[in-house]
């Protein structure tokens, strides 16, 4: 619920043309306060904050139903938002349909946030395949035959504990892992890491740019919608500042 409600509120902010700033100085509400709830860093999400934010905008009866949807737990009906939009702001809002039609609404707006998602991922895809099959053309990892970059896991005093990697309860043994392999291999050596983390070691010029890329674009090959699928992406962060902002706020301007 928290990453839908910050989408559809930043959707609502840009439709408006707005910025957070100007949204924060019409609602009351921080600017601070709409850029973690539209990051999803937010989960606490006060009824009362969202009811200013939806009359910052302005928002129309079908908006407000679109929010209201987005808030209600699962399984319940959307919870009334107070507003102008029903021409009485002293009245709370809610959707004019039957009780019995609101899971309907509910399962209509995931949906469709549901499609944004997929929608978005998809394209961001698209986009960082193109840019890093370009990058491995133009450093002709293919030409006349693929580099032969290999690699082997760290020792032991490198790496984590196996059962942190596999990310399994106590008592549970670890599988065995892959222990080497070349450029073809390391997108199913890290499918194999449940915890999702892989840090690539090497000297200057041994291969780790060509192994990141071609890590990426094997991962993009896979199969599956995007919204159920994460999309590979690179960037280099040696130009974030960690005593200005926060990694994920960083993440989400760049993108």
């Amino acid at each position: 619920m928290t990453d839908r409600l910050g989408i559809l509120v930043r959707r609502l902010r840009t439709q408006a043309g707005l910025t957070q700033e100007q949204m924060a100085e019409r609602s009351g509400v921080s600017v601070r306060t709409i850029r973690r709830l539209e990051t999803g860093k937010a989960s606490d999400h006060r009824l009362g904050t969202v009811n200013l934010l939806a009359d910052a905008l302005e928002l129309g009866v079908e908006d407000r139903r679109q929010l209201a949807a987005v808030l209600a737990p699962a399984n319940s009906s959307p919870i009334p938002l107070q507003g102008k939009a029903n021409g009485d702001s002293g009245r709370p809002f809610e959707p004019e349909s039957e009780p019995e039609s609101e899971p309907e609404v509910v399962s209509e707006v995931v949906s469709e946030v549901d499609r944004m998602l997929a929608g978005a991922a998809a394209e961001l895809a698209r986009e960082v395949g193109r840019r890093w099959q370009k990058e491995e053309e133009q450093r002709r990892v293919h030409d006349p035959f693929p580099l032969p970059v290999r690699w082997t896991r760290a020792p032991a005093r490198l790496t984590d504990h196996a059962e942190n990697i596999q990310r399994l309860p106590p008592g549970v043994r670890p599988e065995p892992m892959e222990a080497a392999g070349d450029l073809r291999s390391v997108a199913e050596a890290y499918r194999g890491f449940p915890s999702g983390r892989l840090v690539i070691l090497g000297r200057a010029g041994s291969g780790k740019s060509i192994m990141a890329i071609r890590l990426v674009l094997d991962l993009l090959g896979g199969s599956g919608p995007y919204r159920s699928r994460r999309v590979p992406v690179i960037f280099g962060v040696g130009a974030w500042d960690a005593t200005a902002v926060a990694l994920r706020d960083w993440l989400v301007d760049l993108l």
